[in-house]
């Protein structure tokens, strides 16, 4: 039987969408980011993604994690992998594992091997590496992984290098405006041109888009908030 994973319990009973409501479980479970930014990193994965290997199993080292992900015989191990090191993790680099998790979840064995790649440079401190991985591997992978893809390496380089976090998020908002991640890409892009971007015209136009055409998304009293924190300010 499948258990939640234990150090981040989310109960998701839609298949693509985690209210913020239940992210919020995660408080007291060492994890320091906040329903906000939890909300946003985790609010198109399908609930399947944090289903539990056996824990009678021993996960395997965080760098065999791409290599087992590209095979047919390795990918249970490959996802249990991860799911691991999310749970030894916390904080920003516990809700990158999440979302590589998601991608390897929905995505081809070439995204999540690419995605696993990009994110241990991550660990090494080589954020901006890892991004730079995925925009050189993107075309290899399927057309439906890109947009998960594109939101991993904007994540990567939001410590890094805001402004190309946001030349990727507009990016995947061209190419996939209807992709899962579109609305949290949304966000996180009109965030950043409301403030360094200094296009503030821009940004609201993102925001009122989002909370028009995505009322009901976890990200949307965000949204909103800050729509209207930018009105006030004009």
């Amino acid at each position: 039987m499948k258990t939640a994973l234990s150090a981040m319990v989310v109960l998701a009973a839609v298949a693509v969408a985690v209210p913020v409501s239940a992210v919020s479980s995660w408080a007291g479970s060492g994890l320091s980011a906040t329903d906000q930014e939890a909300a946003e990193f985790v609010s198109h994965m399908p609930a399947a993604a944090w289903a539990e290997a056996p824990s009678d199993t021993l996960a395997p080292d965080p760098r065999e994690i791409p290599g087992l992900l590209e095979s047919e015989e390795g990918r249970a191990r490959g996802l249990e992998g991860i799911r691991a090191r999310a749970g030894e993790l916390s904080g920003r680099r516990a809700t990158l594992w999440i979302q590589l998790l998601a991608v390897a979840e929905k995505g081809g064995p070439e995204a999540g091997a690419l995605a696993a790649r990009a994110l241990l440079h991550a660990d090494d401190d080589a954020a901006a590496r890892g991004a730079q991985l995925i925009r050189e591997g993107l075309e290899g992978a399927a057309a439906e992984d890109r947009p998960a893809l594109l939101a991993l390496a904007a994540h990567l380089l939001d410590g890094p290098d805001p402004s190309e976090a946001a030349e990727l998020r507009a990016r995947l908002l061209e190419l996939a405006p209807d992709a899962p991640e579109a609305p949290e890409a949304a966000l996180r892009l009109a965030r950043y041109l409301a403030g360094p971007g200094n296009d503030p015209q821009r940004a609201e136009e993102l925001l009122e888009e989002l909370v028009v055409g995505a009322p009901n998304h976890p990200v949307a009293p965000t949204a909103r908030q800050l729509l209207n924190e930018i009105r006030r300010d004009r």
